[in-house]
This record gives structure tokens, C-alpha cells and sequence, in this order.
């Protein structure tokens, strides 16, 4: 073998290690771009899960605030019957006291 061949062979030898490099990368790439797009569907339903989330709070919070708006409405409702009660019923006292003091005072 003369000189150049073996430094034909040489370089040859060269750019296969070198191609099996490029092989190499090319192959962890596609690892990783598997990966990625993985990743990237775990974030998408990750999104989706923090929207219906989202959205079910605020229908809640809605809800909340409709249940504490209808019970403060019956709580004074209740208040409001209370007192139209109580005042009825001081009312009749106090008509059959000016009732006595009207019989007492024609004596």
C-alpha cells in the first residue's frame, strides 16, 4: 500500500467516524424532539385541566354569591315578618289600653 492509499484510507476512516457521530446526534435528536412534543402535550392538557378549573370556580363563585344573595333576602324577609308581627301585636295592646282609658275616662 503506497502513501496514499493510506491516507485515502485514512480520511475515508475519518468521515466514517464521523458519519457515525452524525448518526448518533441525529438519533438522540429524534429522543428528544419525542420529548419535547411529550412535554408539550403534558403542558396542553395541563392548560386545559387549569381552564375547566378556572371556569368552575367562577361558576361556583357565582352560585355562592347567588346562595348568600337569596339567604340574606329570606333572612330579612323573616326579620321583616318578625317585626310587622311584633308591631300587630302592640298595636292590639295598645288599642285595647285606649279602649280602657276611653271606657275609664267616661265614668
Amino acid at each position: 500500500m503506497n502513501k496514499l492509499e493510506q491516507l485515502l484510507k485514512q480520511f475515508m476512516e475519518k468521515i466514517d467516524h464521523r458519519f457515525d457521530k452524525l448518526e448518533v446526534d441525529l438519533q438522540e435528536l429524534r429522543v428528544d424532539v419525542t420529548e419535547l412534543k411529550e412535554g408539550q402535550q403534558k403542558l396542553e392538557a395541563g392548560q386545559t385541566k387549569l381552564q375547566t378549573d378556572v371556569t368552575e370556580l367562577k361558576e361556583g363563585q357565582l352560585l355562592l354569591q347567588q346562595n348568600i344573595i337569596d339567604g340574606l333576602g329570606a333572612y330579612i324577609e323573616k326579620i321583616s315578618e318578625h317585626t310587622d308581627n311584633k308591631t300587630d301585636a302592640l298595636n292590639k295592646r295598645v288599642y285595647r289600653l285606649e279602649v280602657e282609658v276611653e271606657r275609664i275616662s267616661r265614668q
